[in-house]
């Protein structure tokens, strides 16, 4: 008979042997999450998938718990044997915070069980959600006493992460219990084990690396002399086991968490690679007996860098108790005056006409928090500049993000001021970058000191107007972001790569703002997301993905650039760039069928700094392949093209 891709394979005689793990349902219920790829697992075939159900039914657990999950995948088989065996009582846990920068995805992606896409929440409406941070819900399991008899772990990916996450959860296993973490491959994920099995030499360990992205198994090494599992329905499992949380206490704490998650995923800033940023601006700041005042700088503050201020005030719109307990000690122990305004800068709460003269400190400015509509960017606009006028010295600093950069280009056009440094720090290849897994274009900061001494006084006019546009533009990214994607596509539709192109809207993550004539990929990864409209799709086995591609290329220094094309975790081909042109591919039409949207990852592992490789350029992107247009073309109708 033929296989799903065409191919003739053997025929199977089952005679009456029923399905144990029926194909429909793995297929439907598991295969189809867009995410099941990195489980190694595909269409019927569970991968990894086996093992997270075959561990919850193995060990007859009472209590799953999975943190972090893109697509519910894990979770749901997690349930499932629980179900199946029907371990009662018994549930079956998802901590996620939906936090992107810490993973590789989150639940609001395509496919993601945040979707209306996906069918998780409705599917396995008795799975407990618990959506906040890792280590605040662990504080919550603690307290309640709940015991885990498996945990997996696909959280935080960084090392640090990883790390916390087993530190946190370790101590709540069972006797028996075990943890699988996914993404072993990736180096943070399996430095961190490393780290763990050193650390913990009485943990016993089996690794899955070809599956998938990798998964590996950890177990306390048991006694010889342990205990069986009792052979009967009436011991099969513990009807007194605790596995329910308060309700009105945990609503309480998921209201404060998810808020408190917004805000405490910056961990990274408080390395003292990140605080270098702080030791720089001191010099210009730090004056005899100043006021100093900082807005936003949590979780780092300004109190611990200086030595001669006075008076600091901190505008803060997020101050954990620990985080105010910790501020006011520094601030004793130097003997400074603390204002502590919690509250947000366009607050009538806070004003800074009472301040007299003062020094301004703004690192890592993003006014996007806190604005949830065009008014709210306007109305913060207008207070930070009017802040910015009456500071003597400001020591701003701005991620490479677009709101930030617009913000500066405001700044910048309306006071024209005079600046005393303005440096690029570049922490990619810090080892903070893979303790943290930051090495998107969060790792470049711009510092920029400067003073308003001689700059020309703008006009009210010209306020307003500069104000109004940057609004406007900051408005239109705070729309984009939170708007919904269908990524719908038709074969023979063009995706533009210019910056008068469509590709935006099928753009992920790994892509540098379109320019003139192209996109660049930056980093190690690009993603795009299509929604194929199942009326364009050819009848015929496959399609052409035709790409236009420009490679950064440099005599003698870098020769070429690779690039892998992978559709929903499926490596199809992979390629060498030398010069610009145009590459044709076939793409079996089989594979752009069923769940949308697909997943189009474009893998380019040379990316360089263009500064590095030119001594004339002062970019300092990891540029890769510039795409100026992407096509999936129906070969039947370029075979007929080309027989007229």
């Amino acid at each position: 008979m033929n296989g799903r891709d065409g191919s003739k394979e053997a025929s199977i005689q089952r005679g009456d042997r029923s399905f144990l793990i029926h194909p429909d349902v793995a297929r439907h219920d598991f295969g189809n999450d867009p995410f099941a790829g990195s489980h190694g697992a595909l269409d019927h075939y569970l991968g990894a998938g086996i093992l997270y159900y075959a561990l919850g039914y193995l060990s007859r657990s009472q209590v799953s718990i999975c943190i972090g999950s893109g697509g519910g995948f894990v979770p749901s088989l997690m349930r499932r044997a629980q179900l199946d065996i029907g371990i009662d009582p018994s549930v079956t846990m998802l901590i996620d915070a939906d936090i992107p920068d810490l993973a590789f995805g989150s639940p609001h992606q395509p496919g993601g069980w945040l979707t209306t896409e996906n069918t998780f929440l409705q599917r396995e409406s008795d799975i407990l959600v618990l959506p906040m941070l890792s280590r605040d819900a662990a504080k919550i399991l603690t307290t309640e006493g709940i015991g885990i008899d498996y945990l997996h772990i696909d959280g935080d990916h960084s090392r640090t992460g990883v790390l916390a996450d087993f530190k946190a959860y370790a101590p709540l296993l069972t006797q028996q219990g075990m943890i699988t973490l996914h993404d072993y491959r990736l180096p943070s994920v399996s430095e961190a084990v490393r780290e763990i099995l050193e650390s913990y030499p009485g943990w016993e360990h089996l690794t899955f690396p070809e599956v998938g992205t990798g998964t590996i198994l950890l177990r306390r090494a048991l006694p010889p002399d342990v205990p069986r599992q009792p052979q009967n329905w009436t011991e099969f499992t513990d009807k007194g086991r605790k596995t329910t949380l308060a309700q009105e206490e945990l609503q309480s704490c998921i209201t404060e968490y998810k808020r408190k998650s917004r805000f405490t995923h910056w961990q990274y800033l408080t390395t003292s690679a990140y605080r270098l940023r702080y030791v720089l601006a001191m010099e210009f700041i730090d004056q005899t007996d100043c006021t100093v005042v900082e807005v936003g700088g949590y979780p780092n503050t300004v109190v611990r860098h200086l030595q001669q201020a006075s008076v600091v005030h901190l505008v803060e719109p997020y101050a954990p108790q620990e985080y105010v307990a910790e501020v006011e000690a520094l601030a004793a122990e130097a003997g400074t005056t603390l204002f502590l305004h919690q509250t947000n800068l366009a607050d009538s709460n806070f004003d800074s006409s009472c301040l007299g003269a003062f020094n301004l400190v703004l690192l890592g400015l993003d006014i996007s928090p806190g604005c949830e509509t065009r008014e709210d960017y306007e109305q913060t606009l207008v207070a930070l500049l009017r802040l910015i006028s009456s500071a003597n010295r400001v020591a701003l600093e701005i991620p490479d993000r677009a709101p930030s950069k617009m913000t500066w280009t405001l700044i910048s056009e309306a006071f024209h001021p005079t600046l005393q440094l303005d440096v690029t720090l570049d922490y990619g290849h810090d080892p903070v970058a893979d303790a943290y897994y930051v090495k998107d274009n969060r790792s470049l900061r711009r510092l920029i000191l400067f003073s308003l001494e001689d700059s020309p006084c703008p006009t009210t006019e010209r306020i307003r107007s500069l104000v109004h546009e940057t609004a406007d533009a900051l408005w239109k990214i705070h729309i984009k972001l939170n708007e919904p994607h269908n990524y719908a596509y038709c074969i023979g539709t063009t995706i533009d790569f210019t910056s008068e192109g469509n590709a935006d809207g099928y753009k992920a993550q790994g892509w540098v703002g379109a320019e003139k004539d192209h996109s660049w990929m930056i980093g190690d990864e690009s993603v795009l997301f299509l929604s194929f409209d199942e009326k364009s799709m050819p009848s015929i086995p496959s399609v052409a993905l035709e790409m236009d591609l420009k490679p950064l290329l440099a005599p003698g220094l870098l020769e070429r650039q690779r690039v892998t094309v992978t559709i929903n975790n499926f490596p199809f081909f992979s390629l060498i760039v030398t010069e610009p042109g145009t590459i044709n591919i076939n793409i079996p039409t089989d594979i752009l069928r069923g769940q949308q949207p697909i997943k189009l990852l474009l893998q380019h592992p040379d990316a360089r700094r263009p500064c590095d490789i030119n001594p004339e350029s002062t970019d300092r992107k990891l540029l890769s392949v510039a795409v100026r247009k992407l096509v999936f073309k129906n070969l039947q109708q370029i075979t007929e093209n080309h027989d007229i």
